[in-house]
């Protein structure tokens, strides 16, 4: 019995010297980790592992030699290659397809954009672009939109076809406009232009612009149903046909015309003659400096 007291004194006095040595080792741990050093060094040791793999990728001809783009008709190649941020030969394992993506995606001619690496040697892009639907006549500046009042930059000869709007709010409520257009199609074909007034209602110009053609006030409320009552009367009573200069439709069941003209009726766009349109890429024309280093580019209509 007395030599068993003492095994079972040896053994508790062995466990509590293993619990404090544990004891000890863990404060030292959580000393150790609280003060940053295993992270630091862990985060040092895979950035170098991440900089080694890189740089031998980089060495084994893992490197940028190609841009391709598909859906590139509006945005420019340069801004492309400048969104990229990427220059002829860096290592692809060291770009960021997320980041470039970001950054082609707050350029105002993309709606959405992938990015891919394509191993050894290429940058696959897809580009979303936004659509122009009309031109913003804001002051001197002759400028696109989109169905949600962005401005996408300035106007070429191939988009003068394009509805003509101006006036404060007319990027935003466009869309609503051109949809109410589709409704009585020959009647929007005769619209040359039209002006938000008050950030509130449209006056049309059919036939014209200010001065010459036939101004068509249309109501806050209900102007789609204003427009197609427009159309019926021109397709009953040949109403456009007669010699008008004003018609006057912001009154339910009302409509009020004249045949005079009103200075203060006047204002408005005078036509889309006198645009000026950005000057394009030609012989002795300098195109954009890019930022980042030429690249060989394939997709879109300048490539």
């Amino acid at each position: 019995m007395r030599h068993l007291g003492f095994l079972q004194n040896r053994l508790v006095r062995a466990a509590l010297g293993v619990l404090g040595t544990a004891a000890v080792l863990g404060a030292a741990g959580v000393s150790l980790w609280l003060s940053g050093l295993p992270q630091a060094y862990y985060a040092e040791t895979r950035q170098s592992v991440s900089m080694s793999v890189t740089d031998y990728s980089a060495m084994a001809g893992v490197r940028l030699r190609q841009v391709a783009v598909a859906g590139r008709k509006r945005t420019p190649a340069v801004d492309v290659l400048d969104a990229l941020d990427l220059p002829q030969g860096a290592p692809l394992l060291g770009f960021s397809p997320e980041e470039a993506r970001e950054r082609l995606e707050s350029l105002p001619t993309v709606k959405a954009a992938t990015v891919e690496r394509r191993l050894p040697d290429q940058v696959f892009v897809t580009l979303i672009e936004r659509t122009p639907i009309a031109i913003w006549q804001n002051g001197d500046d002759n400028l696109l939109i989109d169905a949600q009042g962005m401005v996408l930059g300035e106007i070429s000869a191939e988009h003068l076809a394009l509805p003509l709007v101006s006036g404060k709010g007319a990027p935003e409520a466009a869309s609503d406009l051109l949809l109410m257009f589709s409704t009585e199609p020959a009647l929007a074909a005769r619209v040359k232009a039209a002006i938000r007034v008050g950030s509130r209602r449209w006056d049309l110009w059919l036939d014209g612009y200010a001065g010459s053609g036939l101004q068509v006030k249309l109501p806050e409320v209900g102007m789609e149903s204003a427009f197609n009552r427009l159309a019926m009367l021109e397709k009953t009573q040949s109403l456009l046909e007669r010699d008008l200069v004003m018609i006057d439709m912001r009154v339910p069941d009302r409509l009020i015309v004249r045949n005079t003209r009103d200075p203060e009726d006047e204002t408005g766009p005078k036509g889309k003659g006198n645009f000026k349109l950005p000057a394009q890429n030609g012989p002795g024309v300098k195109a954009p400096a890019a930022k980042t280093a030429p690249l060989p580019m394939s997709g879109g209509r300048d490539a």
